[in-house]
């Protein structure tokens, strides 16, 4: 379980279900990945301390420069892949399922090749 004396951790999420009906208009050296870096410099914290979410390719620099990158259930696939973790489908809950997995300290747990 998290408390106060342990570090801080950022959770970022990015889903919006709509994977065929998005569009983004960015210029190509900007992307999450790199506003996220200027976040967590900005807040004193390593990425190593972030958990990233997101379900469409355009969050694949920001779960990449998380400490922990998740894509949900519903993901375009190429985001699943690189993944560290998948999750529920975005409208089941599973942001909630996220936050309970790091209270429990079960994503510590597999990280550390715990038998869970």
């Amino acid at each position: 379980m998290l408390n106060k004396s342990q570090d801080c951790i950022l959770l970022v999420c990015d889903m919006d279900g709509t994977l065929l009906n998005s569009h983004n208009l960015i210029t190509q050296d900007v992307n999450k990945g790199l506003a996220l870096g200027y976040l967590t410099k900005y807040l004193g914290m390593s990425p190593s301390k972030v958990v990233a979410m997101g379900d469409n390719p355009n969050d694949r620099e920001m779960l990449e420069i998380a400490g922990l990158g998740i894509a949900v259930a519903n993901a375009h696939a190429d985001l699943k892949k690189m993944a560290t973790f998948c999750s529920g489908y975005n409208d089941q809950h599973a942001v909630a399922e996220v936050v309970e997995w790091l209270e429990s300290g079960y994503l510590q747990r597999v990280l550390r090749g715990e038998e869970i």
